[in-house]
């Protein structure tokens, strides 16, 4: 028997933890934090508490992850190891919810040829402000912005690391509608459920996010529907997403994917 169904044998106990975590998790500062389980976004964000703003397009969230770009992480290996292989001098890139251009600065340090990539980062307008201001001090010329998803069209990859469950579309509806798909894509820090799909809050420290999680199994078959292939897969071991008093719910490891669409 697991400790949370162990406590609810104890109804006041069970009751005062869950007092306690709510709490922590309205007020807390440091990220990473989950709470509650719900069918749909509009839902969530019915539940989101007042403690804190709603989603990244604020000022505080813009400023987040700058540590992310002077360095590289362990889950960030996979997706350099597939880069190597596929990045030629003029390709594109789509970094979807690439914030302020962390992947372009970090990945830049071991593959010389994103000097000579097309990089462009999808986000809210607050954090592209934030990467323009950014690439303007580093003189990026390279690396461009957007808020607009549509400009995906025609790319050569599509990059999307930890930003997928952020998004109130699932990325094949995104992605079917276009003329002319992107060959590659890469998915990275995606939180997989074998057996569920629903949406939960995060507390980031700055501000709160309603938070997909996805069923393994329906999100691979929808961009295999789409003419996909999954090439290789893989476990971000230290990423997790813990439900304390839901822990059917919880996701660890998360998981990344690389697809390329089938020749025709």
């Amino acid at each position: 028997m697991d400790f949370c169904n162990f406590i609810k044998k104890f109804p006041g106990i069970y009751q005062l933890r869950r007092l306690r975590y709510r709490r922590e998790f309205h007020y807390a500062r440091w990220a990473n934090l989950f709470d509650g389980v719900y069918p749909d976004f509009a839902t969530a964000i019915n539940h989101v508490p007042n403690t804190k703003p709603l989603g990244y397009d604020h000022e505080e969230p813009a400023k987040m992850y700058q540590e992310r770009a002077s360095q590289v992480y362990p889950t960030d290996y996979p997706v350099l190891f597939w880069l190597n292989k596929i990045l030629i001098p003029a390709m594109k890139v789509f970094d979807l919810g690439g914030h302020i251009g962390v992947s372009c600065y970090a990945y830049g340090k071991y593959l010389s040829v994103i000097q000579n990539v097309r990089w462009q980062v999808c986000d809210v307008p607050a954090v592209v402000e934030a990467g323009k201001q950014l690439a303007d001090k580093k003189n990026a010329t390279s690396l461009t912005f957007t808020t607009e998803t549509e400009e995906m069209e025609g790319t050569d990859i599509l990059l999307a690391s930890g930003s997928l469950q952020y998004l109130e579309y699932n990325i094949s509806d995104l992605l079917k509608n276009l003329k002319l798909k992107p060959p590659h894509l890469l998915i990275n820090l995606l939180p997989l459920h074998p057996e569920r799909e629903f949406v939960t809050i995060q507390n980031i420290g700055t501000a709160f996010c309603p938070y997909r999680i996805f069923h393994q199994e329906n999100f691979i078959r929808s961009l295999v529907a789409l003419g996909y292939t999954l090439i290789d897969q893989w476990e971000n071991a230290e990423k997790k997403c813990i439900l304390p008093f839901q822990p059917t719910f919880s996701v660890q490891p998360y998981k990344g994917l690389y697809f390329r669409i089938k020749e025709q």
